[in-house]
C-alpha cells in the first residue's frame, strides 16, 4: 500500500513539472512574439524618419535647381530645414496698406507659381499640405493701440494670402494641377505673431514677408503603424486595456508629437497628432483638453467647446479643462462663463497663477475692476516673475486712466520679457497720455 501511494505521489509530481514547463514554453513564445513586434514596429518608425529626411532634402535640391538663377532678383530665399520660399521685399509684393498684388510681384508668381507647383507634384504623395503664409509688422497707424493694430494687420495678412492664392490658381500655366492645388494649398495670415528679429529688436521690413511653405505627410504615415487597430472602433477598448508596449510609446509619441507643434504654434499639426492620439484612447481627457485648445487658437470655437465639454465630463477634477473652455467663453465675449470656468479651476488649483490674472481679465472686461485688481494682486504676489500677471494689472489701471500705475505695470513686464513689443507700445501709450 505505501509503495503505491509513493507511485501515485511522484505521478503526480511528474504530471505537474510536465505543466510547469509547457507553460513556460507558452510564455517564452509570447515573449519572442513580443519582442518581434515590438522591433518590427521600431524599424518601421525609423524607416519613415529615414524617408521624410531624405524626402525633404531631396525636395529642397529640387527647388533649389528649379529657382536659383531667380532668388537673387525676385529677393527670395529657399530654406533647408523649413522648405519655406519666403519673398522677403515687402515693397515687391504688395502697394503698401493694400491687399493689391504690385505689378512686380505678378511677374514674379506668373514665372514662380506654376514651375513651384510642378516640382511639388512630383513629391505629391508625400506632401500634405502647401501653406501660403502673409506676415506683416506690428505696427499700423502712429495712434493705433497695439490691440487694434495686430487684428488690423490680421485682417490685411489674411486678405493679401487670399489675393495671392486666387491668383496663383487662376494661372492657365498650372493646367490639369489645379485640382491638386486646390485640395492641399491654404492660405493663412499671421499678422505680426511671427516677427522677424535682429539683436533682440523687431526688423519691421523683414517682418513683412510672403512665405511658401511645405508640410510633409510623415505624421500621418507614422499612424499606419498601428494598423490595424487605429479606426477600428471595436478594437479600441480591447487596445485600451491590453496594447503591446511599442503601441504605447507611439501614443506617447503622438501625443509629445502633438504638444511640440502645439509650442511651436503650428496647430493644424499639432490637431492631426492629437486626433491620432485619441483613435487609440478616446477617454483620453488631457488630449482632448489640448485638442480644444488647438480648435481655439485657429478660432474654431465650435469644435473647441465640444472638445472642452468633453474632457470635462470624461474628467471633472483637471483644472486644465476649465481654464480652456474658460478662454473659449471668454473669446466669444461671454464672460459670465468664463469666469465660472476660472473659477472652477482656482477651486481645483487655487494657487494657479496662470488662472489668476486671466480671470482678472474678464472682470475688466466686464468693467468689475475692484475684483480684476484682487485677482491680479493675488496673481503677482503669488509669482512676482510673471510679465503676464503685470500686463493684465497694467491693462485695468489703463482703463481706469491710472496711466502712472498702468506705465509701472507695464515696465515691470518689459524686464521680465524684454522683447515684448506690445508691451513697449504700452508703455508708450501711457506716456503720451501723461
Amino acid at each position: 500500500m505505501k509503495i503505491k501511494i509513493e507511485q501515485k505521489a511522484q505521478e503526480s509530481w511528474v504530471s505537474a513539472t510536465d505543466l510547469m514547463s509547457g507553460l513556460m514554453l507558452i510564455f517564452m513564445f509570447i515573449a519572442v512574439v513580443f519582442m518581434r513586434n515590438v522591433s518590427q514596429e521600431r524599424d518601421s518608425m525609423k524607416k519613415i524618419a529615414q524617408e521624410w529626411a531624405e524626402t525633404k532634402d531631396t525636395i529642397y535640391q529640387a527647388l533649389y535647381a528649379q529657382f536659383e538663377d531667380s532668388l537673387k532678383s525676385w529677393q527670395a530665399e529657399i530654406e533647408p530645414d523649413s522648405l519655406i520660399v519666403r519673398f522677403r521685399e515687402p515693397k515687391v509684393l504688395f502697394e503698401e496698406g493694400s491687399t493689391k498684388l504690385t505689378p512686380r510681384f505678378i511677374n514674379i508668381l506668373n514665372s514662380f507659381f506654376p514651375r513651384y507647383l510642378n516640382v511639388l507634384n512630383e513629391f505629391a504623395e508625400s506632401i500634405s499640405e502647401i501653406r501660403i503664409e502673409g506676415h506683416t509688422s506690428s505696427e499700423w497707424g502712429p495712434k493705433t493701440p497695439p490691440e487694434e493694430s495686430y487684428f488690423l494687420n490680421m485682417k490685411l495678412s489674411q486678405g493679401r494670402t487670399r489675393e495671392v492664392l486666387e491668383y496663383c490658381l487662376s494661372l492657365k500655366q498650372i493646367g490639369s494641377l489645379y485640382t491638386w492645388g486646390q485640395k492641399v494649398i491654404i492660405a493663412a495670415g499671421m499678422s505680426s505673431s511671427r516677427l522677424v528679429r535682429r539683436n533682440g529688436d523687431e526688423d519691421k521690413e523683414a517682418s513683412r514677408r510672403v512665405e511658401f511653405r511645405v508640410r510633409t505627410n510623415a505624421d500621418e504615415r507614422l499612424s499606419l503603424i498601428l494598423s490595424p487597430h487605429i479606426g477600428d472602433s471595436s478594437n479600441t477598448e480591447i487596445l485600451n486595456k491590453n496594447h503591446s508596449k511599442a503601441s504605447y510609446n507611439l501614443l506617447t509619441s503622438l501625443k509629445d508629437s502633438g504638444r511640440e507643434y502645439f509650442r511651436r504654434h503650428n496647430y493644424q499639426l499639432a490637431i492631426r497628432n492629437f486626433t491620432q492620439a485619441l483613435e487609440i484612447n478616446r477617454n483620453d481627457d488631457w488630449t482632448l483638453s489640448y485638442l480644444a485648445e488647438c480648435y481655439r487658437l485657429i478660432k474654431d470655437y465650435s469644435a473647441a467647446l465640444e472638445k472642452a465639454n468633453t474632457a470635462i465630463r470624461i474628467n471633472p477634477k483637471r483644472a486644465f479643462s476649465f481654464r480652456v473652455r474658460g478662454h473659449i467663453h471668454y473669446n466669444e465675449n461671454r464672460f459670465s462663463e468664463a469666469i465660472s470656468d476660472f473659477d472652477k479651476a482656482l477651486q481645483l488649483e487655487p494657487e494657479n497663477d496662470w488662472t489668476l490674472p486671466y480671470l482678472a481679465e474678464c472682470y475688466r472686461m466686464i468693467k468689475d475692476y475692484n475684483t480684476a485688481l484682487e485677482k491680479a494682486n493675488k496673481a503677482i504676489k503669488i509669482n512676482k516673475k510673471r510679465a503676464f500677471s503685470f500686463k493684465i494689472r497694467g491693462l485695468i489701471y489703463y482703463d481706469q486712466q491710472k496711466y502712472v500705475e498702468a506705465r509701472n505695470d507695464f515696465t515691470a513686464a518689459l524686464k521680465l520679457e524684454p522683447e515684448d513689443d506690445w508691451t513697449l507700445r504700452m508703455i508708450q501709450a501711457c506716456e503720451s497720455e501723461k
